[in-house]
């Protein structure tokens, strides 16, 4: 039997809270045996519970008693604590966030006695900034450019000359055997498909930049809730005659959960939405030419909120492809934070 038992109730148990509200209650004590509390103390906390690595977010424990108990006493210890920013309450597929409130007893030499409870954090128009989570991030999220070449070519450069070194290797110790070696070849094969995946990955920009030019991508606001509208620009001037089949926006969101870590993590994903755009059709944009590109992407009217953490994700983007015909797509990500 522990020392002590407790019991967090709240004035309103039933109904949701707003970030900046005040949330109140009392933390009762009932004392078994005659002890010693260096700190009774009770702090609100986020949790990430589902299929990736659980997560928490920051705990400001506040003191509500220090001092003696004896034994078959009854104590009533009042609270009241601002209720966080965020992030927001959220129940999906493979992501859920919660609130609870824990109280806590430090009782030396002893285990120390604890008591939790739930309460569901909403949205409120009202305050100007909602916490997202510490990862998230607005903004463009895919870049193009020469240091993104760079390290394509570097990596290329080393994949490549490990396959080859490994290559020569297998056929120097089958003695030229080279229909032998082909088994121990397959090493060097995915050595190659990496470097080209790499390669596709961070020079693709590059490369279609070659003929449309440096392309100036904006998606405004970034900070947004559920019916607003997006807007959408992009400015280039092509350096080349360039024949584009379309221009679309993707308005995508995705929980991304990870759980366990390296060769044993596995990462869990759900389209929450997912919707696309035309901004323009098939035609030609000329060489030196100035062209500007716009449209507009409207949110859904009651979005899951943003909300980022180390291997736990909900994210919100405005992915958009120019289709270039006969060349390599030019695509760019921007990511929103989303309130409801």
């Amino acid at each position: 039997m522990s020392k002590c038992d407790l019991e967090i109730v709240l004035d309103h148990p039933d109904r949701p809270y707003k970030p900046g509200e005040k949330l109140s209650g009392f933390v009762g004590v009932t004392v078994n045996t005659d002890c010693k509390c260096n700190g009774l103390t009770i702090a609100s906390q986020w949790r990430t519970h589902g299929s990736g690595n659980n997560r928490s977010g920051p705990n400001h424990p506040t003191t509500l008693f220090e001092g003696e108990w004896k034994a078959g006493e009854q104590h009533v210890h009042p609270f009241e604590l601002t209720v966080p920013n965020g992030p927001l309450t959220y129940h999906g597929q493979y992501l859920n966030v919660d609130w609870y409130l824990t109280a806590r007893a430090d009782i030396p030499w002893a285990l120390d006695p604890k008591a939790k409870t739930e309460f569901v954090l909403v949205d409120d128009p009202s305050v100007p900034a909602l916490d997202h989570g510490p990862l998230q991030k607005t903004g463009a999220t895919s870049a193009s450019g020469v240091a993104s070449g760079a390290v394509a070519a570097i990596m290329l450069g080393v994949f490549a000359f490990a396959g080859v070194f490994m290559c020569v290797g297998f056929g120097s110790a089958f003695h030229g055997d080279w229909v032998s070696a082909i088994p121990f070849a397959i090493v060097p094969v995915l050595f190659a498909g990496v470097a080209l995946f790499v390669l596709s990955r961070f020079l693709r920009n590059v490369l279609a930049s070659r003929r449309l030019g440096e392309v100036e991508f904006t998606v405004g606001p970034d900070h947004v809730r559920g019916g607003d509208t997006l807007n959408v620009r992009l400015r280039m001037t092509p350096r080349t005659e360039v024949k584009l089949d379309a221009v679309r926006a993707r308005l995508h969101a995705q929980e991304r959960c990870t759980s366990g870590s390296g060769t044993n993590s596995h990462t869990y994903t759900h389209s929450v939405w997912d919707e696309t755009v035309h901004l323009r059709g098939p035609g030609t944009l000329k060489a030196g030419v100035p062209i500007e590109i716009t449209g507009q992407v409207q949110m859904p009217p009651n979005p899951a909120p943003s909300f980022a953490a180390s291997d736990e994700y909900l994210h919100w983007k405005v992915e958009v492809i120019l289709d270039a015909a006969g060349w390599l797509d030019w695509t760019r990500a921007w990511e929103l934070a989303v309130r409801p």
